[in-house]
C-alpha cells in the first residue's frame, strides 16, 4: 500500500522511483542519469509545526494532522500504517513517531512532515544534498528540495546526509549515533573498506578543527565517549584572532574536500575566507599570507561552481570579496610595500599552521 501511495505522489517527470532498498526498507533510485547540480525533487510538506522539535509532543502532531483535509489525512494515515508495520510495538505514540522518522527541520523552528523526500536514505558519503530553504519566511511557504552533488547513474540509489554532525565522527561513533534508527552501509561505513582508517583520521581532524573554530565540541551525547577538550580560549594563542579562525576553517575545507564532502568543504572555505579578510582589515597578516587568502577564496569559488546554487548561498559574496583581495594583493598601498618584500618567506604560514595543529590538537 505504501509503495502505491508513493508511486501516486511522485511527479510524472521525476527522474527517480521509490522501491525497496536492501536492508533499508524503501529508497529512491534514479530511473535515468541525473546530472550534477540538478534539482531531483522539490516537495511541499504535508504539514509544518512551528516550534522547536525539543518541545513538540504527540498532541502537537495530532493537532496538525486534524487540520489537514480528508485526502492529506489519508496520506498521513498510510504513513502511520507503514511505519507501524515496519517498527511494530516500538510505536507508543504513532503520530509523533511517524513524524519523527519523516520530518525535515528548517531554521529557525520549522518542522516539516514530508512524504517523498523522507524516503531518501542516509549516506555518510552522499550523492545529493538538501539545503536550507533560504526563501522561507513562514511555515506556509517552506519547500524541501534535493539536489545532485555529482552525476548520479541510472539505477543508483539517491542519498543525502541526515545530520551534519555525523560528518565529524569516526565510523564507530557514527554507528553508535545511528543505532536507534538504522545502520549505514555507504562506502565509508562498510567494514571491508581499506580506506576507512584514512576516513576516520580525516573526520577526527575535522572534529578537532570544528572544535577550535566554534569554541566547543559537538553537542554532548552518550556516544561521544572521548570529547575534544580545548585550552582556555581567552588569552591563549589565537583565542580571538580572526587569522587563526580563518586558518582552522580553511584547513577543514581542504580535509572535507578530500573526504568527498563538497557541501561541507564550501561552508568551511567561505567562513575561513571571511575571517581572513577580517584579519587583513585589522592588519594581522604578513604580506606573503595575502596570496594564501586569495587562494582560499578562489578555492571556495571552485568548489561552489560544482554545487547547486542553493548549496552556495554566499558564493556571490565570495566573488565580490575576492576581487577586493586581488586589488589589495596586486596593487598594494604604499605603506605595505615593505611587508610585500617578505613574500619570499612563504613557508612561514605552513610552519605556523603545523604548529597550531600540534599545539591545539595533539598536545
Amino acid at each position: 500500500m505504501a509503495s502505491q501511495l508513493w508511486a501516486k505522489l511522485i511527479p510524472a517527470n521525476a527522474a527517480f522511483e521509490i522501491r525497496e532498498s536492501p536492508g533499508k526498507g524503501f529508497g529512491a533510485f534514479a530511473t535515468k542519469k541525473i546530472a550534477a547540480r540538478s534539482c531531483i525533487l522539490r516537495e511541499r510538506p504535508l504539514f509544518v509545526i512551528v516550534m522547536p522539535w525539543e518541545v513538540v509532543g504527540n498532541d502537537n502532531v495530532v493537532d496538525a494532522y486534524r487540520s489537514l483535509g480528508p485526502q492529506e489525512q489519508q496520506i498521513f494515515q498510510a504513513m502511520i500504517a507503514y511505519e507501524t508495520e515496519k517498527n511494530g510495538s516500538e510505536f507508543r505514540f504513532p503520530e509523533y513517531a511517524t513524524m519523527l522518522r519523516n520530518k525535515f527541520s528548517q531554521p529557525p523552528c520549522y518542522e516539516a512532515m514530508c512524504v517523498i523526500s523522507s524516503r531518501l536514505n542516509h549516506a555518510c558519503l552522499p550523492n545529493a544534498a538538501c539545503p536550507i530553504d533560504e526563501e522561507a519566511d513562514s511555515g506556509e511557504n517552506i519547500s524541501v528540495a534535493m539536489f545532485a552533488l555529482r552525476d548520479i547513474a541510472e539505477g543508483e540509489e539517491i542519498t543525502f546526509n541526515y545530520n551534519e554532525d555525523w560528518a565529524y565522527m569516526s565510523t564507530h561513533i557514527r554507528r553508535a549515533a545511528m543505532r536507534w534508527a538504522f545502520e549505514c552501509s555507504c562506502p565509508v561505513c562498510h567494514p571491508n573498506n581499506p580506506l576507512q582508517p584514512i576516513s576516520n583520521m580525516r573526520r577526527a581532524l575535522l572534529r578537532g578543527l570544528r572544535c577550535l573554530a566554534y569554541g566547543e565540541d559537538l553537542p554532548p551525547c552518550a556516544y561521544l565517549e572521548c570529547p575534544v577538550t580545548l585550552r582556555a580560549m581567552g588569552p591563549s594563542p589565537g583565542g580571538r584572532n580572526p587569522r587563526n579562525w580563518g586558518m582552522w576553517y580553511s584547513l577543514a575545507g581542504y580535509i572535507a574536500e578530500a573526504e568527498g564532502l563538497p557541501e561541507l568543504s564550501l561552508k568551511m572555505f567561505e567562513r575561513g575566507f571571511f575571517h581572513m579578510q577580517t584579519a587583513v582589515g585589522a592588519n594581522l597578516l604578513e604580506a606573503h599570507e595575502w596570496r594564501t587568502v586569495a587562494q582560499w577564496g578562489e578555492k571556495s569559488l571552485e568548489i561552489g561552481r560544482t554545487l547547486p546554487p542553493e548549496c552556495r548561498s554566499q558564493a556571490s559574496l565570495v566573488a565580490t570579496q575576492l576581487s577586493i583581495m586581488e586589488t589589495l594583493f596586486y596593487d598594494p598601498p604604499v605603506d605595505n610595500i615593505e611587508r610585500f618584500a617578505g613574500m619570499i618567506q612563504g613557508a612561514k604560514l605552513v610552519e605556523e599552521t603545523q604548529n597550531a595543529i600540534r599545539d591545539f590538537l595533539f598536545r
